[in-house]
């Protein structure tokens, strides 16, 4: 578990920093709409042109991507974005900008909400006016262990709610604390959180669905949310949940379809706290979708989006740095992005991964930042590998960096396993490298010819160009038998194979 007190303690010195320059003046206000949507399995269930024209239907400037499959830069283009937030499943119309180094830094396990992602990083800025910044986070929590299909199924109460104890509450401790730690600056947190509201669930609404609602439960996901200072911002623009449900699970796909002894609700939310307020909420779905406000034919999804307007009023920009994309082919032009609140200019330099300022392999000076914050650079003279952007003070001190990856095109991603042979019930170790960095890549332990979703035991690689893990070679807590085991390298929660390796346990 992370500790809550971790997470407060490393982001208010963020916050101070960010909070120290503001302007004399206030912010004047703006309207941002922000949506969530989970696009199922990489927008190519039934026609990926779909997916756009349902985000540029939705007239979104910022968007949580839940699904990706690798294929958030191309939605990006396909809608007309230009900027991306592959960390955090993210695309906007407005720049985005890293809260922190751009790559998890730690070591200990963490949930898979928050693959790829410290602690102390959840969110991302987005500069909708130049200096000024509203911050974003987006999840997705995992769909084990269903909620509402364990009532279907004639679970008791304390069944159900230990379930999502067990699988769901670990997975949104780590965005509890934002609004305490951001709660003068406009906040939002998009997801699919594969469970229901708590607000939709009341024994109000029972009588109305008891198909469904079959006893009134005090969800704890959302619960513990709203307990902790964020809003529920479709529930706020509707107040009756018996009369305007809002149901985003499931969908048209894309015809009216609905399987057998489905249990349908709302699951896909727009939260918000700070300085933001809810203007109004609609769904995006299906045509004749059940309170689909906004429809999309042939509708590309098995969730219906969720897309809320808000009055917000920014907060002054804290130092800011990014490269987009974040991977980049050898040879391929990036762009570096600078903001420095005390100067007219920006400043930065090119480091390998983690090293001193005196280790510079390029600088760039924008000297007119107030109206150019990108400079164009190629990346045809750096060889594969992870890199730094510093942005730097008049002075030449350090102010903040972001990370980003030169990539080989041409070559494969490498997968290997550092010892072709272990005993039952030991860890495999296991190196690759020249890996894409999608944020939920990942690497599965299967036995010969298995399906590809029939991984044995599996670890995310926190979206690492490369590095060396260790693999369990356990099922629920029993060694696997002696035999010849595949390692596949997996792309981006989905089971296309990267590479594979072999490995024998004795």
């Amino acid at each position: 578990m992370i500790s809550r007190r971790a997470v407060t303690a490393a982001s208010l010195a963020l916050t101070v920093l960010a909070l120290a320059p503001a302007a004399l003046t206030q912010p004047a206000p703006l309207e941002l709409r922000v949506m969530t949507f989970n696009i199922w399995y990489g927008g190519e269930q039934v026609n990926f042109a779909s997916v756009a024209e349902v985000i540029r239907a939705a007239k979104a400037d910022v968007v949580g991507i839940q699904e990706p499959d690798g294929n958030l830069y191309r939605l990006a283009d396909a809608v007309g974005f230009a900027h991306v937030d592959p960390r955090r499943n993210l695309i906007s119309r407005f720049p985005l900008f890293d809260s922190g180094l751009g790559r998890r830094t730690g070591s200990d396990p963490v949930p898979s909400s928050i693959t790829a992602l410290d602690a102390s990083h959840l969110y991302a800025w987005v500069m909708v006016r130049p200096g000024e910044v509203v911050a974003i986070a987006n999840t997705h929590l995992s769909s084990a262990d269903y909620g509402p299909e364990a009532v279907r199924d004639g679970a008791p109460l304390a069944a159900v709610l230990e379930l999502e104890q067990r699988v769901r509450v670990p997975q949104v401790e780590p965005f509890l604390a934002l609004p305490e730690i951001l709660k003068d600056i406009p906040l939002f947190l998009t997801g699919d959180l594969n469970t229901p509201s708590h607000r939709d669930w009341s024994s109000a609404v029972q009588p109305v669905r008891s198909e469904v609602i079959r006893y009134p439960i005090e969800w704890p996901v959302t619960r513990r949310l709203e307990n902790s200072g964020w809003r529920d911002s479709f529930r706020e623009a509707h107040t009756d949940p018996a009369r305007r449900p809002g149901f985003t699970w499931t969908a048209g796909m894309p015809h009216p379809y609905v399987r057998a002894r489905e249990t349908i609700d709302r699951i896909d939310f727009v939260f918000a706290s700070g300085a933001a307020e809810t203007l109004r909420s609609e769904i995006v779905g299906e045509p004749g979708g059940d309170g689909v406000d906004i429809s999309v034919a042939p509708y590309p999804s098995d969730h219906r989006g969720v897309v809320s307007s808000f009055r917000v009023i920014p907060a002054p920009a804290p130092p800011l740095v990014s490269v987009e994309p974040r991977t980049v082919a050898r040879g391929a032009d990036l762009l570096v992005r600078g903001f420095d609140p005390q100067s007219e200019g920006w400043r930065v330099t090119i480091v390998p991964a983690d090293a001193a300022l005196d280790k510079s392999l390029l600088r760039i000076v924008e000297d007119v930042g107030a109206w150019r914050r990108a400079a164009r650079i190629s990346s045809r003279q750096w060889l594969p590998g992870e890199y730094d952007a510093v942005l730097l003070d008049a002075r030449d001190a350090e102010l903040t960096r972001t990370r980003f990856v030169v990539r080989d095109a041409g070559a494969p991603v490498m997968l290997q396993a550092l010892s072709g042979r272990v005993r039952a019930g030991e860890p495999v170790r296991v190196r690759w490298s020249n890996a894409p960095g999608h944020r939920h890549d990942w690497i599965g332990v299967f036995r010969a010819g298995a399906a590809a979703g029939d991984a044995l035991s599996f670890t995310h690689v926190d979206a690492r160009y490369s590095g060396e893990i260790s693999l369990p070679t356990l099922v629920r807590g029993e060694p696997l038998s002696a035999g010849s085991y595949e390692l596949r390298f997996m792309r981006d929660d989905s089971h296309t194979v990267e590479a594979s390796a072999w490995f024998d346990i004795r």
